[in-house]
């Protein structure tokens, strides 16, 4: 996986780990225009900017809000979280970049998009920030909040519908194994250590156990796989594989 949040969540989205207001093309975008819905669920964001407030010069060049909040010495939410910034083509769309609490209401209206990225903030993904520093209760707020998150999405009524997929994962690892720093797999170097990634579906097998090794270029194939989209950039590379036996897909 990729070496820094940034950057994951721009490979994730685009398949490249150029970062801030850049005219390519990304996820977001190929939904949009395959005539598919997309949203961002962020804890802790800041109140909705103008529609016309997009920052594209300076520290704070990557979208319409701060980079951190409520400020940088207890920054909640992080815009280096939000990858949806950090392209011309998606920047704008703030309707599409909500508050994390709007997913129960759309659970509850049955109004989730076709696709979702839910990000907690600094204080509940483990990482930790200014008002959050304790390893041991950053690890119990993080399990929190996926438990809740996914119980809710579990029990709603449009779960069982379709084809469903959740997918936990994390941008980076810890540090921890001095053996392991910066590595990636698939051809790509550096990463980001070494990471669990879960994937839940409504239907097909369960229990299964994959040993592939694969990074963020791999998700986005996999996602793109899914909604019948081109695949982008080092997504499509030769030695990047695709999730087909996390996702219960048939090899393509």
């Amino acid at each position: 996986f990729c070496t820094r949040a940034l950057a994951k969540s721009i490979s994730s989205c685009s398949g490249t780990t150029v970062d801030h207001t850049v005219s390519a093309p990304n996820l977001g975008q190929q939904l949009t225009e395959d005539g598919k819905s997309w949203r961002g669920y962020f804890q802790s964001l800041p109140p909705m900017p103008a529609a016309n407030h997009l920052i594209t010069s300076g520290r704070a060049a990557n979208g319409p809000y701060y980079v951190e909040y409520p400020n940088q010495s207890n920054a909640l939410y992080a815009s280096k979280h939000n990858p949806f910034l950090n392209f011309t083509s998606t920047q704008g769309a703030t309707k599409n970049m909500v508050p994390e609490t709007q997913l129960a209401v759309d659970l509850r209206r049955s109004t989730v998009a076709d696709f979702s990225l839910i990000v907690p903030d600094q204080c509940h993904d483990m990482h930790g920030t200014g008002s959050c520093t304790n390893s041991s209760s950053l690890i119990s707020a993080g399990d929190r909040f996926v438990g809740a998150t996914v119980k809710n999405i579990m029990s709603s009524r449009i779960w069982p519908v379709g084809n469903n997929a959740i997918v936990i994962t994390w941008d980076e690892d810890d540090n921890a194994n001095p053996t392991q720093l910066g590595t990636g797999c698939c051809t790509s170097n550096p990463g980001g250590g070494h990471v669990v990634t879960i994937v839940i579906t409504n239907r097909g097998k369960t229990r299964v156990t994959d040993k592939t090794n694969y990074n963020q270029y791999a998700l986005l194939s996999s996602f793109e796989s899914v909604f019948g989209l081109p695949r982008l950039a080092h997504a499509n590379d030769p030695a990047v594989p695709t999730m087909n036996k996390l996702f219960s897909l048939s090899s393509n």
